[in-house]
């Protein structure tokens, strides 16, 4: 199993921060593998996505099987911390997080820093705790993050202009081994199920890839300038990082914006792929991987707003092992979405999903959940967390962790004894399929999964 590339060892001391005396061992999670690997170790890194569920909205959640002390901030920190180190990501992005301080401490021991946005009128606020939010961390000698690459809004509703409660966090980080650029986005959508909520939801994913969009058209803008300035023809991955110095370090991201009057309010989102026939090269455009929690199916209009628009995203779920013997389960019956063009199906490597599908392969013989609870109304199973990337361009999807079954969370559901929210945490290592010399990346010292 080919690790992270880079300097992604597990900083000296970090061990410490890291109490497990009276917390049930937590469970081991399993590598599944994608694609096989075209570039050296220094050329992938992972992505954890998860929502950590808010503290105040566990002991108020109605988990009718799971034991009140286990839902105890006290007793779940241990078990999250220990997740997270297990996963060794270079970008982790949470949701539901309402103690961003109290983790970020920790994580800067393990050489992270991290940004945060908090919610707009947090439910936590009700059972008088502090208010959550997302944060996305990222490895500090892996990554960095330019002034102002920062950005958190909120969402807002489509009629009456009135922002919501839920938004998201976006962050521009540059690979130091890699040299290219990538933007991170993590959301949090409207919960609850009914055909009102979906829409709500569809009018945020809306929202989020107008955002996006216009991002994008001005990081390729920039680029542009840039080169002409150099009088060369460089891509976006340095020049949009022209702007700024320095990292971020953690810190909270502004407060004030709305989704639909932010970057995207000039465009439909598919301006970026041209601009007079002046945009930067398809294989220079800054690749974007989205991750969230979004209280929806993988067939529903709203992962098809994601599926279908032209920034050609593609879902981690829609990635079939080699071996084939995992699937979703719930959306086999929604064939994924072909790639940008032929050129580039043939660079992603994406190992014959779409194909697979097209040809009518059925659900294999194991079928996968990301959160599965016992309330008083009864039994909920099903995905709900996603991360989608660039499809057809610069990255790769090699392996990602197979999700945990009924067996090893056991009887009460989420959240177990051994494990600390009640979602369980997707991780993904991708590969930068680009030209470049990597041989000189220091390998890391990190464990392999599994």
């Amino acid at each position: 199993m080919a690790s992270t590339g880079g300097p992604s060892e597990a900083r000296p001391g970090a061990s410490a921060a890291v109490s497990t005396s009276c917390i049930t061992s937590k469970i081991k999670r399993t590598p599944v593998i994608l694609n096989p690997p075209r570039q050296p170790p220094g050329a992938h890194f992972r992505v954890l996505q998860w929502n950590v569920l808010a503290d105040g909205l566990a002991q108020n959640g109605d988990f009718c099987r799971v034991h009140p002390d286990h839902l105890k901030w006290e007793y779940r920190k241990p078990l999250l911390i220990q997740e997270i180190m297990e996963a060794n990501a270079d970008i982790i992005c949470l949701q539901e997080l309402n103690h961003f301080e109290d983790l970020s401490q920790v994580l800067k021991e393990l050489g992270y820093e991290g940004a945060f946005r908090e919610k707009h009128a947090s439910p936590a606020l009700k059972y008088e705790f502090p208010p959550d939010g997302m944060a996305v961390f990222y490895r500090s000698g892996r990554f960095t993050c330019s002034a102002g690459a920062v950005e958190g809004r909120s969402f807002q509703d489509d009629s009456t202009g009135r922002e919501q409660s839920q938004g998201y966090l976006q962050i521009l980080l540059h690979d130091l081994v890699v040299g290219r650029d990538l933007l991170v986005v993590t959301t949090h959508l409207k919960a609850k199920d009914g055909a009102e909520c979906e829409d709500m939801r569809y009018q945020q994913a809306k929202q989020l890839l107008r955002n996006v969009s216009g991002t994008l058209e001005r990081l390729e803008k920039a680029a542009q300038e840039a080169s002409v300035a150099a009088g060369g023809n460089g891509g976006a991955g340095s020049a949009a990082h022209a702007g700024g110095n320095g990292g971020s370090g953690s810190s909270k991201a502004g407060g004030n914006g709305s989704a639909s009057n932010g970057a995207g309010r000039n465009g439909s989102g598919s301006g970026h792929h041209a601009a007079g026939g002046a945009a930067v090269a398809a294989e220079h455009r800054v690749p974007v991987v989205v991750t969230g929690d979004f209280n929806t199916l993988p067939g529903s209009k709203t992962c098809t707003a994601f599926r279908e628009h032209p920034l050609g995203l593609m879902s981690l779920w829609e990635q079939r092992p080699i071996d084939a013997t995992l699937s979703s389960g719930s959306d086999m019956d929604v064939p994924p979405p072909p790639l940008p063009t032929p050129a580039a199906a043939g660079s992603n490597g994406s190992n014959g999903a779409a194909a697979a599908a097209a040809a009518g392969a059925g659900p294999s013989r194991s079928s996968e959940f990301s959160t599965w609870k016992f309330r008083v109304k009864g039994e909920s199973k099903r995905i709900s967390d996603y991360i989608y990337f660039s499809g057809g361009g610069p990255l790769r999807p090699l392996q990602r962790w197979r999700m945990l079954t009924e067996e090893e969370i056991g009887p009460t559901a989420l959240p177990s004894p051994a494990y600390a929210s009640d979602h369980v945490s997707l991780c993904c290592e991708f590969e930068w399929d680009v030209d470049a010399d990597l041989e000189w990346a220091p390998r890391s010292q990190e464990q392999d999964w599994g």
